[in-house]
């Protein structure tokens, strides 16, 4: 074989060799990328709806609920928006290659001494010491990814000696959805309202959700 042809050879095997890596470094290095980016962007999820995070959906209703005015919470990641008036809940579904939960597919709240009851009839908090909202995630398994709901869920709270409550209670602006891909949550507080119930006294108070 003359030496030219021997280094031709020598070529095409160096180049399918390299072709070669560099398949396998897609096939296992950009899997393991995309997964790493995913579990960044769980976490950034999960901050938002932390209600150790002054910043968080949950926070950003209660002081709106509170203070009055309108604020505006932006979560800029691929998802679905949903309220739910009868359930005085709003939630955001998204999926990713990664988990930071363990269990799957129940409902698990991230609220201290509280269970995922979006009934009406679940027990009000303490006024003075609870939270308003409870916030809980579910996480399903699909054959390659992870599906996640997170979901904020309003309760009642009532004094310790029974006679005053209040309650928030998530309205859909006038000419707004009850479900979207934006990503963008405007809060506005509505009206309050008092109900006189037995020796309780509730103050209602509306908050408009307009989803972007």
């Amino acid at each position: 074989m003359h030496k030219s042809q021997s280094d031709v050879i020598s070529a095409m095997l160096i180049l399918m060799i390299s072709i070669g890596l560099v398949y396998t470094a897609f096939s296992w290095g950009l899997p393991l990328i995309q997964k790493k980016q995913d579990e960044a962007l769980v976490s950034r999820v999960a901050n938002y709806f932390s209600q150790q995070n002054a910043n968080s959906l949950p926070k950003k209703i209660e002081f709106v609920a509170n203070k009055g005015g309108t604020d505006t919470f932006t979560l800029d990641v691929e998802g679905v928006w949903t309220l739910d008036e009868d359930e005085n809940s709003i939630s955001f579904f998204f999926s990713g290659l990664a988990s930071n939960v363990i269990q799957t597919g129940e409902w698990v709240s991230l609220t201290e001494g509280t269970d995922c009851s979006f009934q009406s009839s679940a027990p009000a908090g303490i006024l003075g010491s609870d939270s308003s909202s409870i916030v809980c995630v579910k996480v399903d398994k699909t054959a390659d990814r992870y599906e996640y709901t997170y979901k904020v869920w309003f309760r009642e709270l009532d004094s310790s000696d029974g006679t005053r409550g209040y309650k928030i209670s998530l309205v859909k602006e006038a000419g707004g959805v009850s479900s979207s891909t934006g990503k963008s949550v405007r809060i506005s507080q509505g009206e309050t309202t008092q109900q006189q119930q037995g020796q309780k006294l509730l103050t209602i108070t509306k908050i408009n959700i307009l989803l972007g």
